[in-house]
Parts: C-alpha cells; structure tokens; sequence
C-alpha cells in the first residue's frame, strides 16, 4: 500500500504520459466496481490469458526455462528442509505454540 502524497513517485518516469488519453491514474478507486464495468471484462481476460500463455512458453520450452526451473526444485528442496521436524518452519510453529500456550 502507497501512503501520503507520495504515491504517484512509485510509478516509473512517463507513465502517466503513456496512458495518454486510454486511462486515468488514480490514488484510490472501487476495484469490484471497476473490474466489473464492461469495458474492462472485455480486454483483462484476453491480456492476461496472452501473458500466461507467453510465460508457459518462455517456463516449457525457452532455455530460460532451464534457470527457472533449476532455481524453483532448490527453492521447493528448501522449503521442504523447513517444514521437515526439527526445520526452521517447525521449530518457529512449535516455539509459538508453547509461547501462546503459557499466556
């Protein structure tokens, strides 16, 4: 969450610019009501369909597959070291057991 009047500097230099006349850069907004108007569900499915659809290609078949892959099987062996008994997860769960536990 964006705080103060400093918002709008989280925003990379002309995008403001870019959205031209085809958007409007608000601080706040309804979101459902926003989301459900119908000129946004006739353009978000398709664009975010066309991303996910490049990412499998880029995750499947690209040589930069092979990083991501490689980085998310040490990341999913981590996690699993973790939530093993005796892991850092474990220890932490079962520390705050016994600290609620004697409040």
């Amino acid at each position: 969450m964006v705080r103060g009047s400093e918002w709008i500097k989280s925003l990379p230099n002309g995008f403001q610019e870019s959205v031209g006349e085809i958007g409007c850069v608000v601080k706040w907004t309804p979101q459902k009501e926003v989301l459900a108007h119908a000129a946004v569900g006739g353009i978000q499915p398709l664009r975010v369909f066309n991303l996910e659809r490049e990412y499998r290609k880029r995750l499947m078949v690209d040589m930069e597959g092979n990083g991501i892959r490689k980085r998310a099987m040490n990341l999913k062996e981590k996690a699993t070291l973790c939530l093993m008994e005796g892991g850092s997860t474990s220890c932490s769960v079962n520390g705050l057991t016994k600290h609620t536990s004697l409040v």
